[in-house]
């Protein structure tokens, strides 16, 4: 492991790909070994949840109502980002609302929420996919006639769209289903169906949509989920919600008709990942109003052991075949996800993939008697300010956590090695290290996870949290609440790691016992049935 000392909070980092990173800002608050000083956060995370739900509901029984068949598929390929970005409005108008009428100061806001933290899918949508450059032709041929693993890109004929089956991710889900398909399957990248916009056509798109009744339906739709809130939906909002879905709503509209003027380019069987990717949804919709059959894979993690509803809208909407790492996690999906967030008629036929033999019980460790000394806190991604279907703890909510978390393990004589999401909006502050000089770890979590005697985590749904219940190592689970497990999960679950409930108080900040968890840190060497990963993650 090599370590690296924190950056300033509001240093300027490396741009990403899609857009500059953000950074915390806590205005008056200072980071203290007691959490954020004079910490206020006034938006419950079940006020988050009830404003998601009602939004979801309202837009699938729009999709569902209307008579136009080409507006449902617009609101399947944009509708959940408009709620992503109407939540995220929400919680920035709801805190400085309800500070303001407490009396208490307004919370610092991040950009992104104040804003328009999912501006980047009508922006992305507006110009398209850069055009392949030619000249790198050859070096792609050799590249994918060469290719050993994963899903083939090269045949000795060229793909055929009718035939073959026609793959837009290499996931290991999809990876293990293509080993036993009943035809070849062929990878394609977006650009071999999305290109360019140009510049003509962006113009276009400004206003094309605004009297469109679906935009103003929509619009009185959070306006209703504001009222339901007791909430001021402010013109300011209203007109921020109002340009993201005339632009986003005539740049769906255009792919999508471009798509379908090049009907016979378009798969017949059509394989994709997990349904984030609004070029995704965008191929998903065509291929269907083509005639196509759409297999969808999971993301590794999953959510069936939980009890948690959104992978409806996101993942199994305009699917015909969902394809899972188990049996438990199909049955999960299937108990739990919501109907009413449905534009399609029902849900997808669940598969799974064929498991290996089980697991055998892992050897004792050797170690297992000796006290744990160092912990790999594996944190959650901060969000910069946006909001995902999944709960997530506000960025100034999870600091001040994570504050308390790292003093109280610091206080208990733990060394302590942080290892930061690689996708997070900003790195940790440097005043959660401290003087202390708390170690972060670079490079992969396989790679750092073995110079930790436990791994602590407060989040469920973290890849790297489902791959270390696999892994000869102890672990610990903060569960704060967020994503409530099933009864037969959570029985299993503690099985493996031991777990410490926590939640929230009435100010909205984070609490758990600290001398349960130092009794859990204790207990996670002795924790080693498989049973939990082999029924939810083993495939």
């Amino acid at each position: 492991m090599t370590a690296r000392p924190l950056p300033l909070a509001d240093s300027a980092d490396p741009a990403p790909a899609d857009g500059p990173r953000s950074s915390v800002t806590l205005g008056a608050g200072s980071i203290t070994p007691a959490g954020i000083a004079d910490f206020h956060w006034p938006v419950a995370q079940a006020e988050m949840e009830a404003f998601r739900d009602r939004a979801l509901t309202g837009l699938a029984e729009r999709a569902r109502a209307s008579g136009d068949s080409l507006d449902r598929d617009l609101l399947g390929i944009t509708g959940v980002f408009f709620v992503l970005q109407a939540l995220t409005r929400f919680q920035a108008d709801g805190a400085r609302e309800r500070a303001i009428g407490r009396g208490r100061p307004v919370p610092a806001l991040p950009p992104a929420m104040q804003k328009s933290a999912f501006r980047n899918v009508p922006d992305i949508l507006s110009r398209g996919l850069p055009s392949r450059r030619p000249w790198l032709a050859p070096a792609r041929a050799f590249r994918d006639r060469n290719r050993r693993h994963g899903i083939p890109r090269w045949h000795l004929r060229p793909a055929d769209p009718r035939r073959h089956i026609i793959c837009t991710v290499e996931s290991p889900v999809a990876i293990r289903h293509a080993a036993s398909a009943d035809r070849p399957v062929v990878y394609r990248g977006f650009n071999t169906w999305f290109g360019p916009v140009g510049s003509g056509d962006r113009r276009a798109f400004a206003g094309s949509d605004a009297d469109n009744p679906m935009t103003r339906d929509l619009i009185d739709l959070i306006d209703a989920c504001y009222r339901a809130a007791d909430t001021s939906f402010g013109d300011t909002t209203r007109e921020v919600l109002t340009d993201w879905l005339t632009t986003t709503l005539a740049a769906a509209r255009w792919h999508l008709e471009a798509l379908l003027k090049r009907e016979r380019r378009l798969p017949k069987h059509l394989w994709t990942g997990p349904g984030g990717n609004v070029w995704g949804r965008s191929l998903r919709h065509a291929v269907r109003r083509a005639g196509g059959h759409i297999t969808s894979h999971d993301h590794w993690t999953s959510v069936g052991f939980l009890r948690e509803h959104r992978k409806a809208c996101i993942d199994l909407d305009c699917c015909d075949t969902y394809v899972t790492m188990t049996e438990e996690q199909a049955r999960g999906i299937a108990a739990g996800a919501r109907r009413d967030h449905l534009i399609q008629a029902g849900l997808p036929e669940l598969r799974w993939i064929a498991p290996p033999t089980p697991a055998s019980t892992p050897p004792d460790r050797p170690d297992a008697a000796a006290a744990p000394r160092t912990l790999l806190y594996v944190m959650n991604g901060y969000s910069g300010g946006r909001n995902w279907l999944y709960p997530q703890a506000p960025d100034t909510v999870a600091i001040d956590w994570q504050a308390r978390l790292l003093s109280n393990l610091r206080s208990m004589g733990f060394e302590i090695i942080l290892k930061p999401h690689p996708t997070s909006a900003f790195p940790p502050p440097e005043q959660l290290a401290g003087a202390a000089g708390i170690d972060i770890a670079d490079g992969p979590f396989e790679a750092v996870a073995g110079d930790a005697d436990v791994l602590l985590f407060d989040h469920p749904l973290s890849t790297t949290f489902a791959h270390a219940l696999g892994m000869d190592q102890s672990v610990v689970f903060i569960d704060l609440g967020f994503v409530p497990f099933t009864a037969d999960a959570k029985a299993l679950l503690r099985r493996r790691c031991a777990i410490v409930e926590g939640g929230a108080d009435a100010e909205n900040r984070l609490r758990i016992d600290w001398d349960a968890l130092r009794a859990a840190i204790g207990e996670a060497p002795g924790l080693r049935d498989p049973s939990f990963f082999d029924r939810y993650f083993r495939y």
